[in-house]
């Protein structure tokens, strides 16, 4: 267990995640090692919530009442207040859910001995406390499902987000169609074989391997009511009008022309058709049809369409698509999708529902009462808010759990506040809130989904639940190791921060040392190998700085003795003899589409030309295409400098031999940044990027003693 030793005099309020609005000690103790008669409707809580915490016992002087007070309006549905008396505990609520997290601050709290006297007020700051979870891409079975909506619960977060469709897979039993399971749930390929180039659907029970499953019907009420008990509504999202592939793989009949996916696939070249045709009645019928099921099966007024990414080139094409934007006066494909979404709204709003969709839906007009979730950045979250409609914030830059830590670390999670500066007081009222998003293209496994939710989740419960204006990361710290403490006792496999060298890359010449700086985290260690192996709990044991003479590549974690760490690579290469003079930058471009760099090495490039920086136009298209440059980099002046690189998608860049920076792999644009020690010299280096789609971003930037000269160009 991770920093559980601390002492709660140490702190100047209890260690608790989220913070509470006000807290008062008070003189005095419970003595909790007498046990406690609970005094309350114990039919308003699931067992584990409160009579596991209390083994409540009916012989005990000491008594833990549960108050509903209707006089406490002032709380809202989700306040409390909770009094630690020296023969008694009182928790107060006006609604049930603030009975219930008044007893998880209770637990929180809670030893065998004695609990310190207090008095806490508490109550949200929003009342949209999110995390989602895509199991369309990856599929996690209903009962880590549960575990899931558990760690929610701990943190005192209220929204799990079901992303339940999308083109990966169609994860829920709809009975009035059920090719939607016995198909569409159910890809060709292995679970750790992702590729949503090539995805195809096969029946299960055929010869070729798939990977997949879906809940039926059962076991989403089984799960919505775990959730309730919990205190978190489940908001499902079905994803319309696009990345429907499964449901146009099944019957497609409601895509555009009855074009069927293979005859889709040998026109384009690409995976299939994933969008409604807006131009007919059966897209509509069947939406409404699965809605229909869907509503039976979620109480929660919240229903999500989705609405993002939606490939119009298809409505382009479509004559009922260009029939209905003829006949309903629209403009073009833009107010087409609006039709759709503004149809889909109503036909929710008739049954007492309100939509939430991504911020996509503005496009083309807002439906009227429709909920933006923004997510490509703020914008759409302000454009919302100004115009009347409710937002809930879940921007890439600080919410997308799926990226790295690198990118969007606990303490940037931390820093972020879920209203814009450019909302008045009044629009800051329609922000309900945010969310955390992890989706899972490259999650295989519930445990790498845990590491990437936490402790980032942890830190976005309090930036929800507690007042801006009380918060500091300093203070958090503490606090978090408490936190990190209990994930532990739930067998969390949660992230534990790298390893950070002193140095990221270095090209020496005699010896050299490599150092890595105590690790963050208390109570961890770093071990590493030297052989080229990813290390264990048992590797080699970090103590001080390791000696090398020759070239050595060094693999490093950070452990807890449980969890480990993603592994670091730091390359020391010593250097060799010298390219002659220099020579200009070549690139050469590779057509195709790549999910890492090693997807086009060893190709023959498609064309190979000189260049004087690192100019991605060369490829001359919009997507998917490599290109490696390569050629000699000069080093003016010795010393250390620090280089970053920017890309969309994939990129890798080596200096000398040495791994300089390694931001392989399909992302959006993001930045990485590494610290390497050079001598003065010429070196051959070479830098891989490749796009797969959407936008196109390489930028290489480094500072330092001396500008570096790349080839014939000098690039800033």
């Amino acid at each position: 267990m991770l920093c559980v030793a601390i002492a709660l005099s140490v702190f100047a309020l209890p260690p608790l995640v989220p913070k509470p609005l006000v807290y008062e000690a008070r003189d005095g103790a419970f003595n909790s090692s007498m046990g406690a008669k609970l005094i309350g409707d114990r039919k308003l809580f699931a067992s584990k919530t409160v009579l596991k915490l209390l083994g409540a016992s009916g012989r005990a002087t000491n008594q833990i009442r549960l108050i509903l007070d209707p006089t406490r309006d002032d709380l809202g549905e989700e306040g409390y207040t909770l009094d630690v008396l020296a023969k008694s505990i009182d928790i107060r609520a006006h609604g049930v859910q603030g009975l219930n997290y008044g007893v998880t601050t209770l637990r929180q709290i809670w030893n065998k001995t004695s609990i310190p006297c207090l008095h806490i007020e508490d109550k949200p700051r929003f009342e949209w406390r999110g995390m989602h979870l895509d199991v369309s891409r990856h599929f996690y079975p209903a009962s880590f499902i549960k575990r899931y909506i558990d760690l929610l619960a701990e943190f005192k977060m209220n929204i799990f987000h079901w992303h339940l469709v999308d083109d990966g897979g169609w994860r829920i039993e709809i009975k009035k169609y059920p090719k939607l399971t016995e198909l569409g749930a159910w890809r060709e390929g292995e679970q750790k074989g992702w590729d949503y180039i090539k995805l195809k659907f096969a029946d299960p029970k055929g010869s070729t391997p798939t990977y997949g499953g879906f809940y039926t019907q059962k076991e989403v009420k089984e799960v919505v009511a775990y959730a309730q008990e919990r205190g978190i509504t489940v908001v499902p999202e079905i994803e319309m009008p696009g990345h429907t592939l499964p449901v146009l793989w099944c019957y497609p009949e409601v895509a555009c022309h009855s074009n069927s996916v293979e005859a889709w696939k040998l026109a384009t070249g690409m995976f299939g058709p994933n969008v409604y045709c807006a131009g007919k009645e059966a897209s509509f019928d069947f939406v409404e049809n699965v809605l229909d099921e869907v509503l039976d099966l979620f109480p929660s007024d919240f229903i999500h369409i989705g609405g993002d990414e939606v490939d119009k080139r298809l409505w382009t094409d479509c004559t009922d698509c260009q029939k209905r934007i003829a006949d309903e006066g629209l403009k073009d494909v833009f107010g087409l999708q609006s039709y759709f979404v503004k149809r889909v709204e109503r036909y929710l709003n008739s049954k007492g529902r309100r939509m939430v969709g991504w911020d996509e839906i503005l496009e083309g007009g807002l439906a009227p009462n429709a909920t933006v979730m923004s997510w490509r950045g703020i914008s759409g979250g302000v454009e919302a808010a100004k115009s009347g409609h409710d937002v809930v914030m879940s921007p890439t830059s600080h919410c997308y759990f799926d990226y790295g830590y690198n990118n969007i670390s606990t303490e940037a999670v931390y820093g972020y506040d879920p209203i814009p500066e450019e909302l008045t007081e009044d629009e800051g009222k329609h922000v309900l809130g945010a969310q955390g998003n992890v989706w899972t293209e490259w999650m295989d496994d519930s445990r790498r989904v845990e590491k990437m939710a936490f402790p980032r989740a942890v830190a976005l419960a309090e930036v929800l639940w507690s007042s801006e204006a009380t918060r500091s990361w300093a203070e958090f710290q503490p606090r978090l190791a408490f936190a990190l403490g209990r994930l532990d006792l739930m067998d969390v496999y949660y992230n534990i921060p790298e390893p950070t060298a002193a140095l990221d890359a270095c090209i020496f010449e005699g010896d050299a040392e490599i150092a890595f700086e105590k690790p963050l985290v208390a109570g961890t260690s770093i071990r590493f190998t030297l052989d080229g192996s990813e290390p264990t709990v048992t590797s080699q044991l970090y103590t001080n700085p390791i000696k090398v003479t020759s070239t050595t590549i060094v693999k490093a974690v950070t452990s807890s003795g449980k969890n480990l760490s993603d592994p670091v690579t730091v390359s020391y290469v010593k250097a060799g003899e010298p390219p002659k003079g220099q020579v200009a930058i070549s690139a050469k471009v590779f057509l195709g589409k790549f999910a890492k760099v090693a997807d086009f090495a060893g190709l023959t490039p498609s064309k190979n030309e000189i260049v004087k920086d690192f100019a991605i136009s060369v490829a001359g298209i919009d997507e998917g295409f490599g290109i490696t440059f390569e050629g000699t980099v000069t080093v003016p002046v010795a010393g250390v400098y620090t280089i970053l690189l920017t890309s969309d998608d994939g990129s890798i860049l080596k200096i000398g031999g040495a791994t300089v920076i390694n931001h392989d792999g399909l992302h959006g644009g993001s930045t990485k940044t590494a610290r390497v020690k050079l001598p003065a010299g010429i070196f051959p280096f070479r830098l891989d990027y490749f796009e797969a789609g959407g936008a196109e971003k390489l930028e290489l930037i480094n500072t330092g003693p001396a500008p570096l000269v790349w080839g014939i160009g000098r690039f800033r």
